[in-house]
């Protein structure tokens, strides 16, 4: 693939993970029939972090969170307790070889836009890390990947990011976090911390 397409790996991966969060497959009115992607649901309320079930139900997480339970895709619904509806059944975050998972993140009251970091809590080869901006207005704007070694952690730079855009956090919907594995055989395990 390298060879073909003249791209790094790393950078397929990236790119794949972000066309499927946003159907992007060029399939013009086929794209109708493409499912919507299984997220884990985070809400930020007053500087902390609760998951959601599938019943807007909301669990305390505080300021870390080291799950990657979902609890609601598209039709299907399960309540805290119950097995995820997708995704892996293990109650630790982490992201199978090869493979993305995405964590949405609402903001409740936040004034401004707090930072995120993400732990690559694992020693394999590096996670790939893509934020995703849904404004209210529409629009989706997203930074970069950043890659993140094993054992590592980085800022994601939400606040700088926001600023340079011209936008406050109360223009945007939901943030949609992209953590790609790059590695081809381990699990990664990772936990997302806020700071305000």
């Amino acid at each position: 693939l390298e060879e073909v397409t003249g791209n790094e790996f790393n950078t397929l991966l990236s790119e794949y993970a972000a066309a499927v969060l946003l159907g992007d497959f060029n399939l013009k009115e086929d794209s109708a029939y493409l499912n919507e992607i299984a997220t884990t649901q985070l809400w930020l309320e007053r500087g902390e972090l609760y998951l959601r079930d599938g019943y807007d139900g909301k669990q305390f997480l505080g300021e870390v969170c080291r799950t990657d339970w979902i609890g609601r895709w598209e039709s299907s619904r399960a309540a805290f307790g119950e097995a995820p509806v997708a995704g892996d059944a293990t109650d630790a975050a982490d992201v199978s070889p090869l493979a993305t998972d995405y964590v949405e993140v609402r903001f409740a009251d936040a004034p401004k836009a707090p930072e995120l970091f993400l732990q690559h809590a694992g020693q394999g080869r590096p996670l790939s890390i893509q934020l995703f901006a849904f404004t209210k207005g529409g629009s989706v704007l997203r930074i970069q990947p950043l890659l993140i070694l094993g054992g590592s952690a980085k800022k994601l730079g939400l606040p700088n990011w926001l600023s340079d855009h011209s936008l406050q956090l109360s223009d945007v919907d939901r943030l949609v976090i992209a953590i790609t594995n790059t590695d081809p055989k381990e699990s990664a395990p990772y936990e997302l911390r806020v700071q305000n």
